[in-house]
């Protein structure tokens, strides 16, 4: 099931993705909407991750472009008011790894479809740009080959090795292709 929920969000995002901006698709210059999303804090939690070769996962352009888009799962609030990017789980500071992990396939996808509708509102660049890398991340979570091809592993490192499952194991495993409460039609 996760396998055609996640190629129908990249069907139709790409589709999205690829229809260049035109008067229809975004204001002009002249008359720009207000935003109806505050971004401020999605762009605080999206990074970059350069992933090592790991079997089986690949994206769009890796080899001329190796840094994917993410999103830390996260945000702890300072004492000062400012925040701090964190992953799930008990983070271990000597691997710098987390028990889930940093970043995860449902969040990133969520993010991707305000970045689209954001580009589709106003037709800002960055939005187009945003929504593009989180989804070259996605794929990348998306397993191309072998037994597991189509299944999504859920959980990356801040180092961009992939994490199948949490640290205890949650069941359902949401890294597996089999119904799970997360997925909504499971």
């Amino acid at each position: 099931m996760k396998r055609h929920l996640v190629t129908a969000l990249l069907a139709v995002s790409a589709v999205l993705v690829a229809a260049a901006p035109h008067a229809e698709a975004g204001p002009t210059a002249a008359t720009p909407p207000a935003r109806l999303t505050n971004l401020d804090h999605l762009d605080f939690l999206g990074d970059t991750v350069t992933p090592p070769q790991q079997d089986g996962h690949t994206t769009y352009r890796l080899d001329s472009q190796p840094s994917v888009g993410t999103l830390w799962t996260y945000a702890d609030h300072n004492a000062d008011g400012s925040f701090r990017r964190v992953g799930g789980g008990t983070y271990d500071a000597a691997t710098d790894t987390y028990g889930q992990g940093a970043f995860n396939a449902d969040d990133m996808a969520r993010a991707a479809v305000v970045y689209l509708r954001d580009w589709r509102q106003t037709g800002a660049a960055s939005s187009r740009t945003r929504a593009f890398e989180m989804l070259r991340g996605l794929t990348y979570l998306q397993t191309a080959t072998g037994p597991n091809a189509g299944n999504v592993v859920l959980w990356m490192q801040p180092d961009g090795t992939l994490h199948p499952s949490a640290e205890p194991k949650e069941l359902p495993d949401q890294s597996d292709s089999d119904a799970a409460y997360w997925n909504c039609c499971g």
